[in-house]
């Protein structure tokens, strides 16, 4: 009680006389002790706090990331009904002058560099298959929450390409299992199925430099045009390094799009990729909620398809 009333006082002193005495001066001090204690306890609740904070901007960012999967859905729709239901190329090589190749995602004037490891291609956003159908704008397509910022991206274009990749190998006839029959797809031919095959994807691309079926090599990695299904025994090799995978970037959740347009933000569920450690996100093959497979043979190996890729 006596405390109290100092404080009282020294207050009421300093207020009205402009200074205090010394006792009030010491009762105004800090000890070491109770810096010490405010400190730790300051450091606590951050700990508590920020893990909390993290994951609910992350969560936003893939409400944000859904509802570009939702523009991306309704774009397909129209683009379907004016193009006799047939599905757009991964890419396509125009004729000079003036020539190119017109990705999915937009048009690279000149086409791509005999160099590999040219970074910044020009890309005009504009006039991607999609774009008119869109705002053609950068934002197009974009997921806020892939990895630019990590010392291994690459960036092959400029602006950039997108975070989603397109399911190729089912609608663009770019399929690894079965080059042979590269054609576009008509969405008629997944009646019964448009709830399970996607259409884009949260993804990632990695580039194989070499072909030797090695061990593999450290690699950088960029926006995923494509993410095909790929086959787990190789995912430590250079065989299984090219391509693009299943991204689960979102708090460990993909968010997919499927051809009847709805979206899922799924978990991993099939084995991770070597390179999930790298510190850019879980990497891994997408799957439905049951884990559903075709059996698929490719030369001597008999291999478990999962049927959200929608192959043959």
């Amino acid at each position: 009680m006596d405390h109290c009333v100092n404080i009282m006082l020294c207050v009421a002193s300093t207020k009205y006389f402009g200074q205090g005495n010394a006792d009030c001066r010491r009762v105004w001090a800090f000890t070491l002790i109770e810096l010490l204690v405010a400190v730790a306890v300051i450091a606590l609740l951050l700990a508590i706090l920020l893990p909390g904070l993290g994951s609910a901007r992350e969560a936003g960012r893939a409400s944000l990331c859904v509802a570009t999967l939702h523009n991306a859905g309704i774009a397909m729709t129209m683009y379907l009904d004016d193009n006799d239901g047939s599905f757009w190329p991964y890419f396509q090589d125009m004729p000079s002058p003036g020539g190119g190749r017109r990705w999915w995602f937009g048009f690279e004037p000149g086409g791509p560099s005999p160099n590999p490891w040219q970074g910044h291609r020009p890309l005009v956003r504009s006039e991607g298959y999609l774009s008119s159908y869109l705002t053609s704008s950068e934002r197009d397509l974009s997921c806020p929450s892939f990895p630019y910022g990590h010392g291994k991206y690459f960036p092959k274009f400029s602006p950039s390409a997108g975070g989603y990749g397109y399911n190729t190998a089912a609608l663009a006839g770019f399929n690894w299992i079965d080059p042979s029959t590269p054609r576009l797809r008509k969405i008629h031919e997944f009646d019964g199925r448009t709830a399970d095959v996607f259409v884009f994807a949260d993804g990632i691309h990695f580039d194989r430099l070499d072909y030797s079926g090695g061990v593999a090599l450290e690699q950088n990695f960029n926006e995923p045009a494509y993410i095909q299904w790929q086959e787990p025994s190789f995912f430590s090799s250079n065989v299984g390094v090219n391509g693009g995978y299943g991204h689960f970037r979102h708090n460990s959740r993909a968010n997919v799009l499927f051809l009847d347009a709805h979206v899922v933000s799924q978990p991993v569920r099939r084995q991770l990729h070597p390179y999930s450690g790298k510190g850019y996100g879980p990497v891994a093959n997408l799957s439905d909620e049951s884990m559903r497979f075709r059996e698929i043979t490719k030369g001597h190996l008999t291999l478990q398809v999962d049927l959200i890729y929608g192959l043959e």
